[in-house]
């Protein structure tokens, strides 16, 4: 019985912990969007990878899994600055290479199954006013986010495979199987959430709670 409470109250405290780290997230984009001077952008830039390299522990870690993301950041800052300008692309790059290293922070402290349940509760009011299905809205939220890596480990097995075939790495050649897998990959969220949303059976408990009784789907977003 202590272990079943000691195991409940660390999950309710890592449920509150990815609540206030996302609040923490959605805060700091919003003041990044409205900031324009420079230098208060590059002390950003600068500030969230130092407190990514402290989350993981390893500057190695840390960037390996947004390389891809930054960039593409980098890519389209490039192209809005000869486009629009030096300074906009500048600031384009600045902003959201912080955005992408604080969302980075909060996946590595918390858990996928923790950032779920914390999706949960911050949707829990829109649901109370019958706009929304909190706990469907977060399951299919979590597949789309675990989406992005998996894209990437996608594309490095693809060339990995090409390699060992001996095939060049053009642009076609990867294009071609990675869209075919994109397509695979879809169905199969799609699929997941229409059997979430299918065995989504709710249960009262004496407490007068509520819960999913078949939660199994929400282990398979996490992994």
């Amino acid at each position: 019985m202590s272990a079943t409470r000691g195991q409940s109250r660390g999950r309710s405290a890592g449920r509150s912990g990815a609540v206030a780290g996302l609040c923490v997230l959605a805060g700091l984009g919003t003041v990044l969007t409205q900031i324009d001077r420079i230098e208060f952008l590059a002390m950003a830039a600068v500030a969230v990878p130092a407190g990514l390299v402290v989350a993981s522990g390893s500057f190695r870690t840390s960037f390996r899994d947004i390389r891809t993301t930054l960039l593409i950041v980098a890519i389209t800052a490039l192209l809005d600055a000869v486009t629009g300008g030096g300074l906009s692309g500048l600031r384009l790059f600045l902003r959201f290479s912080a955005l992408v290293c604080a969302a980075q922070i909060v996946t590595t402290l918390w858990s996928w199954a923790e950032l779920g349940d914390a999706v949960v509760v911050l949707l829990r009011p829109f649901e109370r006013i019958g706009l929304l299905d909190a706990e469907r809205c977060a399951f299919t939220l979590m597949l789309a986010i675990r989406f992005v890596p998996v894209m990437s480990e996608e594309i490095a097995e693809i060339r990995e495979a090409q390699a060992l075939r001996g095939r060049n790495r053009s642009v076609l050649a990867l294009a071609v199987p990675l869209a075919l897998r994109i397509l695979l990959r879809a169905e199969e969220i799609a699929e997941a959430v229409d059997l979430r949303a299918g065995r989504s059976v709710r249960t009262h408990h004496r407490d007068g709670r509520t819960s999913i009784i078949n939660p199994s789907l929400s282990s398979r977003a996490a992994s």
